[in-house]
């Protein structure tokens, strides 16, 4: 018993920060991440099919709230799939080397009552940038609905190499939005 206080002590401290605020489990059905761009001046809707999220969030605890997603990039669907398979290309999302892309909070804050702002570092193809997500949470009989939006370009991530690379075809704008639905952990 001597042995096991001190690495708990030890194993407490270490924990993230955001362990202190409340754990939520997404509905992955009822939760996703869409995106939308142009291709030769039309609009193009598009999802990602799988992702994973870590959250913690108390609204009365912010310091101690974060998230960490992580998007399986080979999970791309825009409903047309030779335009799917050519987006996990190397030219595109280069699936193969970079199979997942990642978004982690490093802060949040209130904006206005049920709105926030969670600053972030979001990597794509192994390029990290820093991002603000503003989002409006709502809880009730511990349900979370979350949803945020943010426009990204993405030639900032390497996204679109090549000929690609040009935003003649492929617009260099690229909206991206979010809806989690999430149950508190007990």
């Amino acid at each position: 018993m001597r042995q096991i206080l001190p690495a708990m002590t030890l194993l407490a401290l270490l924990l993230p920060a955001c362990a202190l605020a409340a754990n939520w489990a997404v509905r992955p059905k009822e939760s996703e991440i869409a995106l939308e761009f142009s291709y030769l001046g039309t609009p193009v809707k598009a999802k990602f099919g799988k992702f994973t999220a870590a959250i913690a969030f108390d609204p009365a605890d912010l310091a101690h709230s974060g998230a960490h997603v992580r998007i399986d990039t080979g999970s791309f669907d825009s409903a047309n799939d030779d335009r799917d398979e050519f987006a996990r290309e190397e030219v595109w999302f280069a699936v193969a080397r970079f199979p997942e892309a990642r978004f982690l909070t490093k802060s949040i804050r209130l904006v206005s009552p049920g709105r926030y702002e969670a600053s972030a570092e979001l990597t794509i193809r192994g390029a990290t940038k820093n991002v603000i997500l503003p989002f409006t949470v709502s809880i009730a009989e511990g349900v979370a609905r979350m949803d945020g939006a943010l426009t990204l370009l993405r030639a900032d991530f390497g996204v679109g190499q090549g000929e690609w690379a040009s935003t003649k075809e492929v617009g260099a704008a690229v909206g991206v939005s979010v809806k989690v639905v999430a149950d508190r952990i007990p």
